[in-house]
């Protein structure tokens, strides 16, 4: 089967999953998975065996977001809310500030009407260009609610803004839940395309296994994500088991 099929498949397949609330989705049981020594698995709603570690969720307000790991949880609304509305006050003075420098800069006499179209709004332009990646106040307040400094461009800030920005249009997404993985020697599980979260219990890779995505864009939450030398015992799981995932509902 051609990537282009099985990406068909699978868009199909979410269609024929029912729409579930987040809190109803958590409850769920979920089912442990291995996968042996040179072994290649696809993690895919298409597979009526695995189905059931699927569902569409609605993202319809802040809870959501910190229920599936987009938003650290504990990390208040208003604070994040408060930083988005800083970095944008403080984007639009500089895209403002490099315009003017520009015009102040430019020795040409050509006209507005000569303008290309993409120039029609040099200061929206300008803004979007930077807005992108720079995000220093809301850095600031996950760096403080973490322990651990951020940049102002760091990927975490700018994925932060783009989930807290998207809950208006109350998206719909695909989310899977499974157990504990582990893949083995020269093993590869590959996670469909199609889901955006994937929550497990706790995750074992060999240091020449894989676990990889077909998407654009996956956020993993686990209880741990660690790299082995050899395969997990039967011992250690059973371990791992006994402790809640970090995204279990108390």
């Amino acid at each position: 089967m051609s990537e282009h099929d099985r990406d068909d498949r699978e868009v199909r397949a979410c269609e024929d999953l029912g729409l579930t609330t987040i809190q109803e989705f958590l409850k769920r049981d979920f089912k442990d998975f291995e996968v042996p020594e040179d072994a290649e698995f696809h993690l895919s709603p298409a597979n009526s065996e695995y189905e059931s570690c699927f569902a569409r969720v609605q993202l319809d307000s802040y809870e959501d977001l910190q229920a599936l790991g987009f938003v650290p949880v504990g990390l208040a609304e208003d604070d994040v809310r408060r930083a988005i509305e800083a970095d944008d006050d403080e984007i639009f003075k500089l895209a403002n500030k490099m315009i003017r420098q520009s015009v102040q800069g430019c020795s040409c006499s050509t006209k507005d009407a000569q303008m290309p179209v993409s120039q029609a709004s040099p200061v929206r332009a300008v803004y979007s260009r930077i807005r992108k990646k720079h995000n220093p106040a809301l850095a600031k307040v996950l760096s403080g609610h973490s322990g651990a400094r951020l940049s102002w461009d760091d990927p975490v800030a700018t994925i932060t803004r783009k989930w807290v920005e998207l809950l208006p249009l109350h998206r719909v997404i695909v989310v899977a839940i499974i157990g504990n993985i582990t893949i083995g020697q020269n093993a590869t599980m590959i996670v469909s395309g199609v889901s955006r979260s994937l929550l497990a219990h706790s995750i074992w890779i060999h240091s020449t296994g894989r676990l990889t995505h077909t998407g654009s864009y996956l956020k993993i939450w686990a209880n741990s994500i660690r790299r082995l030398p050899e395969f997990v015992t039967a011992a250690e799981l059973d371990e791992a088991r006994k402790i809640a995932p970090i995204w279990q509902p108390k």
